[in-house]
């Protein structure tokens, strides 16, 4: 993707507003990044990933050491406590269970846990990055 235009720029926008709006994805900035939480589909997020020079403005989960999606990429959390997976308190867990992220990419990796898988939290760190997200976001019908 290259630099863009002014009327491209505005489009971006429109789409930034639309994405906001949707209710699918919850925008946060802090000091340095946008911090963006909703579920991007684990194919979306392998595109987003594939373009090396991408991944230092868009990083899955905020890792900076660039980890590929599908470490973490899992089911949504009703899909998982449906599966029993993720137990809620009760006199057997009276504190909950659930496995940690390591473990759960393990088992979705496996094969172990069979449900369609989104990478449900992403950092940004520039206004190209943001673009490129909002206009993958868009390419896909998540917008």
């Amino acid at each position: 993707m290259k630099k863009t235009e002014m009327s491209e720029l505005h489009l971006t926008y429109v789409l930034l507003q639309e994405l906001i709006f949707s209710g699918k994805f919850r925008f946060n900035r802090n000091s340095h990044s946008w911090i963006i939480e909703g579920n991007v589909p684990l194919k979306v997020a392998q595109e987003l990933y594939a373009t090396e020079s991408w991944r230092k403005d868009i990083r899955v989960a905020g890792q900076s050491a660039g980890v590929p999606p599908e470490q973490w990429a899992f089911p949504t959390q009703e899909k998982l406590a449906s599966l029993g997976i993720i137990k809620k308190p009760c006199k057997k867990y009276p504190f909950g269970f659930s496995p940690t992220y390591k473990e759960l990419a393990q088992m979705c990796n496996e094969g172990k846990i069979d449900a369609p898988r989104f990478v449900q939290e992403y950092h940004i760190d520039s206004d190209f990055g943001l673009e490129v997200f909002v206009n993958t976001m868009a390419k896909h019908g998540l917008i």
